[in-house]
């Protein structure tokens, strides 16, 4: 048993060891080309936009630089209140509105119950003004009033067909029977979190890396064992990815890619194939990568009477 185990690791030493190689460039160069991801900034139209944060949960910390100076106290206090509940918040919505009231109705006036001469005008002592809003009162020196509102705010969230989140607010105010008088909304910013379901989505993306291919014949790179000559190619690998799935359309969210028509070439041969599925390794929870691509390869020989080949492809998207 123990000879089988070494005879397999020896006679697979080069390909192990190429594969290694391949692994540890795609890292390098996954690091290099940006390992974080950007927030996603979305302007759906002149009032409402959009902005996904590549984050689990919102925070203040996170949130802060997307709300403005004058609301940053609530939110704060917002998501404290969330704290206490033990809410993870995926997403939060500012909306201002601007709205201008006017009223007006009959002033009663109170006289001094006593008489004055006719030739002496009199300063009324008190002045008053209500309706459903505004409660003025005034003794003739010292004016007050309250004001009271009550608004009404709807607000729909969902998701276009590039799983875009779309949110849509609307502000009434609650005139003095019930009814919804509508004030118009003229900013409304979302902040939410990458995300999460899945989908198929097709887009053509052409992708490039290398491959390592089994090989017996026409190269130099090879083990000899006690059974023969196992040789082994590291080909470049071009491939023109078509079907995805993931949770946006963009690369670094899409986990899977199916049936990717390939080829790879040497010096030697050139090969021609599809790649069943491919694995995004920059998915993976805390990856250093946004964009590499690993997955099994099968192809013909075009130089080889159709050889049938088979092999590992790394790959990235141009």
């Amino acid at each position: 048993m123990f000879n089988l185990v070494h005879f397999f690791i020896k006679s697979h030493l080069l390909m192990f060891r190429t594969a290694l190689w391949a692994i540890l460039l795609a890292l390098c160069v996954g690091i290099v080309y940006g390992a974080s991801k950007p927030p996603h900034v979305i302007q759906l139209d002149p009032i409402t936009k959009v902005i996904e944060l590549p984050v689990e949960k919102l925070t203040t910390k996170t949130v802060t630089e997307y709300v403005r100076v004058e609301d940053r106290a609530a939110v704060n206090r917002m998501l404290k209140d969330n704290d206490k509940l033990k809410s993870a918040v995926e997403q939060l919505t500012l909306s201002l509105a601007e709205a201008t009231s006017r009223g007006s109705g009959p002033v009663i006036v109170t006289t001094p119950t006593n008489t004055t001469p006719p030739t002496i005008v009199e300063v009324p002592q008190a002045l008053t003004f209500k309706d459903w809003r505004l409660d003025f009162q005034s003794d003739g020196k010292t004016a007050n009033y309250v004001l009271s509102q009550k608004f009404s705010l709807l607000n729909t969230v969902g998701r276009d067909k590039n799983n875009t989140p779309i949110n849509i607010v609307r502000l009434f105010e609650i005139g003095e029977g019930g009814e919804r008088l509508s004030i118009p909304v003229t900013e409304t910013t979302t902040v939410a979190v990458m995300p999460e379901q899945s989908h198929f989505y097709r887009k053509l993306r052409l992708q490039g890396g290398m491959g390592v291919l089994p090989a017996w014949e026409n190269t130099t790179t090879q083990i000899t064992t006690t059974t023969g000559v196992t040789k082994y190619n590291v080909a470049f690998a071009f491939a023109i990815s078509w079907l995805h799935r993931g949770t946006t359309t963009a690369a670094e969210h899409t986990r899977y890619t199916y049936l990717t028509p390939s080829l790879t070439f040497t010096e030697q041969e050139y090969t021609i194939g599809v790649t069943p599925i491919t694995f995004n390794l920059g998915t993976v929870k805390r990856s250093p990568v946004t964009d590499i691509w690993i997955g099994p390869y099968l192809g013909l020989s075009l130089r080889q009477n159709s050889t049938k080949k088979f092999g590992i492809i790394f790959v990235t998207t141009f």
